[in-house]
């Protein structure tokens, strides 16, 4: 419960540092900011979500997939592992972006039926395993990529950082993701569709450093939840930044989204709250399957 009480305490210390985020990512003006940050803070939990409850419904997916090739990275449970499942479910070709040994892998993918493998291991925060699961994708037949969600990413306890000194959350799920979709830009102009990329963030991102993303985190800067706050503050600015730039370099093809899935039950989460404040993981996977999928002009919501 430490988390959600330090969540519940912060809240009037959130609520006003929170318009300089969001006046910097969306040019909101105060009054609008701040009912937006409310909305959001709302449907974070299923028992107060008033708005889009009733869309996150497995209806809404198209029935026949088996046109698509999706690569869906942290789909070894939770939100990645349903999204795979509901995919493959309906046709579609799933490749699974999850670290381990090969016998894991193999064990992963044989529980989700359908067109689903795992080519090679992902370590997001070792910059060289992401390249070789890059160019991996090829070698296993994968010719183009229609669709990608970028989900994979948990809260580390203690402090560690990559062989590049980059510490590991901020390396897993902020740079080892951007470097993943630069490496796959090759198969995804490929595809004959309009790709869909989606970033799985999280309301956490206001908990970040009070300057914003900070990429030199030591250990005596480090606790677990500003860490994984930090991350995800770079994944929203990130998604902003990649959108301008894919609409200016590729008009019409790429449509790209962050989601806050909300405050979701899996392992890690399990003791912090009720378990009605929490969406379980299929709902918390059809949000972030929302965009992947919705219209063209449709607003997204996360």
């Amino acid at each position: 419960m430490s988390s959600l009480r330090t969540i519940i305490t912060s809240l009037p210390a959130i609520l006003g540092t929170s318009w300089k985020y969001l006046s910097a990512l969306f040019g909101y003006d105060i009054l609008h900011g701040g009912l937006f940050l409310l909305r959001q803070m709302l449907t974070t939990f299923p028992c107060l979500n008033f708005w889009h409850y009733n869309d996150y419904a497995e209806r809404r997916l198209p029935r026949d997939l088996s046109d698509k090739v999706i690569l869906i990275t942290g789909a070894s449970s939770g939100i990645g592992y349903q999204s795979a499942k509901l995919l493959s479910s309906r046709g579609a070709k799933v490749i699974l972006g999850i670290r381990g040994t090969r016998q894991r892998l193999d064990n992963i993918t044989q529980s989700i039926p359908g067109q689903v493998l795992a080519p090679a291991p992902l370590e997001l925060s070792d910059f060289d395993s992401v390249r070789e699961f890059a160019e991996s994708l090829p070698k296993a037949g994968i010719d183009h990529l229609d669709i990608v969600l970028l989900n994979a990413g948990g809260m580390v306890e203690e402090y560690r950082t990559n062989k590049e000194g980059i510490e590991s959350m901020l390396a897993g799920h902020h740079l080892g993701h951007a470097y993943l979709l630069d490496l796959l830009m090759p198969l995804l102009l490929r595809s004959s569709w309009k790709v869909r990329v989606v970033v799985t963030s999280s309301l956490a991102h206001i908990f970040s450093f009070p300057e914003g993303v900070r990429y030199h985190i030591t250990k005596a800067d480090f606790s677990p939840f500003v860490g994984y706050s930090n991350s995800k503050l770079a994944n929203l600015l990130y998604t902003r930044a990649l959108s301008a730039h894919l609409d200016i370099s590729y008009p019409g093809k790429f449509k790209v989204n962050a989601v806050h899935p909300g405050f979701v039950r899996v392992p890690l989460t399990e003791n912090m709250a009720p378990r009605f404040l929490m969406y379980n993981p299929l709902t918390a996977a059809l949000t972030v399957l929302r965009p992947a999928f919705g219209e063209d002009d449709e607003e997204g919501d996360g």
